[in-house]
């Protein structure tokens, strides 16, 4: 869908997140899966189907963070005013439609749905896009669709320490679903 060379940088995105996790951690001290397949909506089979995916999910006890990884431009800051997405003060729009996706949205919604009673929340983390370490300068005020916050990989690392409970095996709700959906 979106071409060879973004799918590379795509790919390249999520292994350095993975890396990045594993320094931190994150992998030893929490259930983590990756490319997980978006479940149908329980409540509605006509319901919009997902082509893409989550990219990351961090588990531990009955709190779930599914995870979008972004490689985007450094150097600009990122941000969202009423909703709309700006790269320093360039509206961001394709084809006359403002740029960001409601995916992530539409993914929390669906494993809320299916993990009733677990706390599941969603963020959009950004990685470097080079091999300096360069990275958007600022993504602290842009909000996706849905009101899912995004962070630097850095600012995520501490947010997902913080909402979780370390060394917490995944609830067996959690571990069947994501299990499942994974690719």
């Amino acid at each position: 869908k979106y071409g060879a060379k973004s799918a590379a940088a795509g790919r390249s995105g999520e292994e350095y997140f993975a890396q990045i996790l594993a320094k931190h951690g994150i992998t030893r001290d929490y259930t983590v899966w990756y490319s997980l397949r978006i479940p149908n909506d329980p409540r509605n089979s006509n319901a919009t189907k997902y082509n893409s995916d989550v990219d990351v999910a961090i588990a531990a006890g009955d709190r779930l963070i599914l995870i979008d990884v972004k490689k985007w431009a450094s150097g600009h800051h990122y941000w969202t005013l009423f909703g709309l997405p700006f790269k320093g003060i360039q509206p961001m729009m394709k084809d006359g439609k403002w740029k960001l996706g409601a995916n992530m949205a539409g993914a929390l919604s669906r494993y809320r749905a299916h993990l009733p009673n677990m706390r599941v929340e969603a963020m959009i983390v950004f990685v470097p896009t080079n091999s300096r370490g360069a990275a958007p300068s600022s993504v602290f005020a842009l909000k996706w669709p849905g009101g899912i916050k995004s962070y630097l990989h850095g600012a995520a690392i501490t947010r997902i320490k913080n909402s979780l409970q370390r060394g917490k095996p995944a609830h067996p709700k959690i571990e069947a679903l994501l299990n499942q959906m994974a690719r």
